[in-house]
């Protein structure tokens, strides 16, 4: 056999395994038709098992204890928006944390009717930042790891432009949840109008 012929041998060898190499590989990229109806029914399955899911949010926690104990054994994931300054806020917040599920703070606001009963400590129209701060911070002291806030009342506190506007960079140390509402839509929107564009 002489050079050439050897060369063509070889060459011959070496398109084969390439070959072999290449239609493992294919096997991979494209699998039969039996695998990928397979896979598919899977993930059909499994998206049909996921179904839709609910956000629960229990307000006005920290009042008695015997509620909390009631919500704690409940058997699916919620979020507890608990009251400030109240005789079980702490305590039910250190439970609910500790069960795994999400605090929050139940913000007490000014309502729009003046018949309403208000909290003794509440964030009101007409305070400055630094008193606001100063509320928002004795309230979250009482409710530990709360990671976001919900207004309790707060029709005309969340339906004035200023002291949205002054509360909402207040907020933002924290992952802060918010539930749509007519009131503080409005009042977010105007915040955002009246607030003052860099360079005016």
């Amino acid at each position: 056999m002489n050079d050439s012929s050897r060369a063509a041998q070889a060459l011959l060898i070496v398109l084969a395994v390439l070959a072999a190499l290449a239609c493992a590989g294919c096997s991979k990229l494209f699998p039969p038709r039996r695998e990928v109806r397979q896979r598919r029914h899977r993930e059909r399955t499994a998206s049909r098992s996921r179904g839709p899911r609910l956000a629960i949010i229990i307000d006005d926690m920290g009042n008695d204890s015997s509620q909390a104990r009631a919500v704690l054994e409940l058997p699916f994931p919620l979020t507890a928006s608990v009251m400030p300054h109240r005789e079980y806020s702490s305590q039910t917040a250190d439970e609910v944390w500790r069960r795994g599920d999400q605090v929050m703070l139940h913000l007490p606001m000014q309502p729009i009717d003046d018949g309403a009963q208000s909290e003794k400590i509440e964030l009101r129209v007409g305070m400055s930042a630094d008193q606001m701060r100063s509320v928002l911070a004795g309230m979250l002291a009482t409710v530990p790891h709360a990671v976001g806030v919900n207004n309790h009342e707060g029709s005309r506190a969340t339906a004035d432009p200023r002291l949205m506007g002054e509360l909402m960079p207040l907020l933002r140390f924290t992952k802060s949840l918010s539930r749509r509402h007519r009131h503080a839509r409005s009042g977010a929107g105007a915040a955002r109008a009246c607030r003052p564009r860099r360079g005016t």
